[in-house]
């Protein structure tokens, strides 16, 4: 049973720009596979993935330009903080977010009913301390950079094997 979602792939160039805004050491690991996600999908069987993999290819639109500005953190009581870069809201994004979710829906899909933040996770710390996170929160708040958007992916999630996220397909949206 796969286990899916749909995002905005990051071009290897912008990897590198967010990746100078996080050194890696003990206490922090660079998120790898930097995406924006649209949609998360879940467990489905083989094929209703296969459907939703076709009906995903309906989605035309045109190309648009997201901005990425400043950082955040998403922080669980207990368990983690997650340094992430903002993106600006975008009509384009929310329409493509919505074209997604009505497909998924159509295929049983439950979507996700908390308010759609699109945000590119840069990393993922364990109890941080207070220095670290002001620290990270100086550096990456300067983040500022612009990202054109020309399709989407899907992708598998693995988490026993390195990358965890796995491209299942492109699309583009010409």
């Amino acid at each position: 049973m796969p286990r899916l979602f749909t995002a905005i792939a990051m071009p290897n160039e912008t990897e590198k720009v967010l990746d100078q805004f996080v050194l890696a050491n003990e206490k922090v690991r660079i998120q790898q596979t930097k995406h924006i996600t649209l949609q998360f999908i879940g467990n489905v069987s083989e094929a209703i993935a296969k459907t939703i993999e076709q009906d995903l290819q309906k989605i035309k639109m045109q190309d648009f330009e997201l901005k990425v500005n400043g950082c955040d953190f998403f922080v669980s009581p207990g368990k983690e903080s997650i340094l992430v870069a903002k993106i600006e809201q975008h009509p384009n994004l929310t329409t493509l977010h919505d074209l997604i979710g009505e497909i998924l829906t159509q295929h049983g899909v439950e979507l996700d009913k908390r308010q759609y933040k699109p945000h590119i996770t840069l990393t993922r710390l364990k109890q941080p301390s207070l220095k670290l996170l002001d620290s990270l929160r100086q550096k990456a708040n300067k983040i500022a950079l612009s990202l054109k958007v020309t399709g989407f992916v899907l992708y598998s999630v693995h988490p026993e094997q390195r990358p965890w996220y796995v491209r299942r397909k492109d699309y583009s949206f010409h």
